[in-house]
């Protein structure tokens, strides 16, 4: 029999859940007091059989999206939370307080302004904290007051981190309270859901003093020191709250890509700026744990997109103090890779856009002494040099040999031979060798095809990409063919010209003269 003195007969689940059913089955007609009783109804059926059929996580989830599906709680759900809510102020049942909370998760889950209701939650505010103040262990975990305790936990969380208060709200959290909770983290090493939520806890309220300080104008450390209550009470904990310094570490690791995490992520890295900015917080962690951090960091920073520019600039913030304030300055982790990973961030200025915070912030982290002893990496990619007066572009290579031999034109459109051997320099080669295109380097006269060059692409930031890299070597006869003097003799000047169907042609040559078998042969000189 529940409160309402009805009484059920239950054997199976499955008649728990056709009951629910016929509970949420609401006629059309109903009042607006039918529907309040129907919807207690409901909490309380489900306060008095959650033990038998809602054991487990899932079940739990699924009877709350039951209710906050059903019709009655669609179109009146401003009328419904605010039932709930003075229920649960109210109400002194452990089991359905356990049901409403569960309920009200799963609806800010859905509806996140819910938590931004201040005038609703600050009367239950109270209530919510007094769950936390009893004596909570590993062992009372399981009972029901270590899972009103979770839950309270959490929906304090999620009050503290949508909703913004000032130091006099702030007050309701007082230093005893402030206090028992790191005890409770202390005393719930092994309990890892409840530990965790508790440092939710602890950095959202954090975040609180942070966002109030600012407000008031705090700039100083020892300000902060006296203002934030979070950072002054665990000042005098310092020696006991390694469990709180070691499962913060943890937690930024184990961070994923939800949204939800992502704001946890920052709360955390706001938490170790503050922590390792201010004397006598700045070696609250051990060795150990620092160089754990140092290599979370390089794979955050590593792995962000340059679309989470703010959320790296973050990273960089912390981890300047990181590297120059912790134990970390007399004992860095893994210099060389700290080196390389923020040298990458302002490297190849000269082809890409580099953001001016970004630098800024580099060079804040660079600062630190040991970055004196580390030398920067050298650069193992070439560039590519142009010649002013060449027809082509030539390619540096990371062999040490020197570059292929490329003709380029003199002023007199004469081709001369910059490179190779030493009986071909400095000797002239008939214009119709070169084409006057700057794309295409024309090596035979006997067809355009047999003549593909190096074709490459200049972008507008100055760096060349090679498209195509075949280049057919002219015949050894017609590169050793000898040139008269240019006052001697006077070639006509090689244009390409194009056909109708777009392809490229060479005119007829005054020297030389293809068969009807296509093959090629030598007119006979007039002189």
């Amino acid at each position: 029999m529940d409160a309402f003195g009805i009484e059920y007969h239950l054997e199976t689940p499955q008649q728990f859940w056709l009951e629910i059913s016929d509970i949420l089955n609401v006629p059309r007609d109903a009042t607006l007091a039918e529907l309040d009783a129907i919807l207690r109804i409901f909490i309380s059926f489900c306060a008095t059989y959650h033990e038998r059929y809602l054991s487990t996580l899932a079940q739990l989830e699924h009877s709350c999206q039951l209710l906050l599906d059903s019709d009655f709680f669609t179109f009146h759900s401003g009328r419904s939370c605010d039932l709930l809510l003075e229920d649960a102020h109210k109400s002194t049942d452990p089991h359905q307080l356990f049901i409403l909370y569960n309920v009200f998760l799963c609806w800010g889950s859905r509806h996140p302004p819910f938590f931004r209701a201040e005038k609703r939650w600050r009367p239950l505010l109270g209530h919510l904290m007094d769950h936390l103040t009893i004596e909570i262990g590993d062992a009372s975990a399981n009972f029901i007051e270590g899972k009103l305790a979770l839950l309270a936990c959490e929906m304090l969380y999620e009050i503290c981190r949508v909703q913004k208060w000032s130091f006099a709200e702030l007050k309701v959290f007082k230093d005893s309270f402030i206090e028992h909770l790191f005890e409770v983290i202390e005393s719930t090493r092994s309990s890892e859901t409840l530990n965790y939520s508790l440092i939710k806890l602890i950095v959202a309220l954090n975040e609180q003093f942070m966002v109030a300080s600012l407000g008031k104008g705090i700039r100083s450390a020892d300000d902060v020191q006296q203002e934030n209550r979070i950072i002054s009470i665990l000042m005098k904990r310092l020696n006991e709250s390694k469990t709180f310094s070691e499962n913060l570490i943890f937690m930024l690791n184990r961070i994923d890509e939800t949204e939800e995490d992502r704001c946890l992520e920052l709360l955390i890295l706001k938490m170790l700026y503050l922590l390792f900015t201010t004397p006598g917080t700045q070696e609250c962690f051990y060795t150990n744990d620092l160089r754990v951090l140092v290599e979370v960091f390089i794979r955050e920073l590593n792995n962000l997109s340059d679309d989470q520019q703010s959320l790296k600039h973050t990273y960089l913030r912390v981890l300047n103090p990181l590297l120059n304030n912790t134990q970390l300055r007399k004992n860095p982790h893994k210099p060389l890779l700290v080196r390389h990973t923020l040298d990458n961030f302002i490297s190849h200025a000269q082809i890409r856009d580099i953001d001016p915070t970004t630098r800024r912030l580099v060079g804040r982290c660079l600062s630190a002494e040991w970055t004196k002893s580390v030398a920067p990496p050298t650069p193992t990619v070439s560039t590519p040099t142009v010649d002013q007066d060449a027809t082509s572009v030539d390619f540096c290579s990371t062999q040490t040999g020197p570059p292929a031999q490329i003709p380029f034109t003199n002023g007199s459109n004469q081709a001369v031979m910059t490179n190779g051997p030493r009986h071909l320099q400095d000797r002239s080669i008939p214009p119709r060798m070169v084409t006057r295109s700057a794309s295409v380097e024309l090596l035979s006269t006997a067809s355009l095809e047999e003549a593909s060059g190096l074709v490459s692409d200049l972008d507008m930031q100055g760096h060349t990409r090679r498209r195509a890299s075949i280049r057919r070597t002219p015949s050894k006869r017609k590169m050793a063919l000898k040139a008269r003097p240019s006052s001697t003799l006077n070639f006509p000047t090689l244009d390409v010209e194009r056909d109708n169907d777009g392809t490229a042609s060479l005119p007829p040559s005054p020297l030389f003269t293809t068969n009807t078998r296509g093959s090629i042969r030598r007119r006979q000189s007039p002189f």
